[in-house]
């Protein structure tokens, strides 16, 4: 999913950690090379220059580790939030094929869309809630009509009940409503 944009910020971020790196080195080393190769009276000279170099190398470390902390903790979220996105994508998807879902596929789905109010506002919230409740009733209708013996007839309000339910998911699926509730957690960090 990650788009050439994407890709070209990650590549642009990558050389600029490098480059931190290479000048940070840079500057220590020409640090070093003259505290130990100069004179007496240029050792003096130097000595007054070499704390604030020594302080500004630290703070050049230290921005670098807050900025891949902050893209780290960025890129957790994102994996998170993606996890979610694959599952409902996977649950609804599945309905859409099979127009049933198992219970085994149920608790999967449940288990992985835990925590979806701590990732994602409220609308996708209440539309992952919603997904859950119409899984949950396919598959309980489905197991109903499976346990049945053959050739039984079913109750009408159980059969429209399954209908209006796989509907709205197949519908759900075809006008690819689940990547558009998704759409604006779906970025990689930049």
């Amino acid at each position: 999913m990650k788009s050439l944009q994407e890709l070209r910020q990650l590549g642009v971020w990558v050389v600029y950690r490098i480059s931190i790196g290479c000048i940070a080195g840079a500057a220590l080393g020409a640090v070093l090379w003259v505290a130990f190769r100069a004179t007496d009276g240029q050792a003096q000279r130097f000595s007054g220059m070499l704390t604030p170099a020594i302080a500004l190398l630290a703070v050049a470390v230290a921005l670098a580790q807050w900025w891949t902390a902050r893209q780290k903790l960025q890129l957790d979220l994102f994996n998170r939030r993606f996890s979610v996105y694959e599952a409902t994508i996977y649950a609804v998807g599945t309905v859409a094929r099979r127009g049933s879902i198992s219970r085994k596929e149920l608790e999967e789905f449940i288990a992985a869309t835990r925590g979806t109010k701590f990732l994602f506002d409220d609308a996708v919230e209440f539309y992952v809630n919603k997904i859950t409740i119409h899984l949950d009733q396919v598959s309980k209708a489905a197991a109903v009509i499976e346990s049945s013996h053959a050739g039984e007839d079913h109750p009408a309000s159980l059969l429209l009940q399954l209908s209006h339910y796989r509907n709205w998911l197949g519908n759900e699926w075809e006008k690819g409503a689940v990547d558009a509730a998704f759409a604006k957690y779906m970025r990689l960090p930049s």
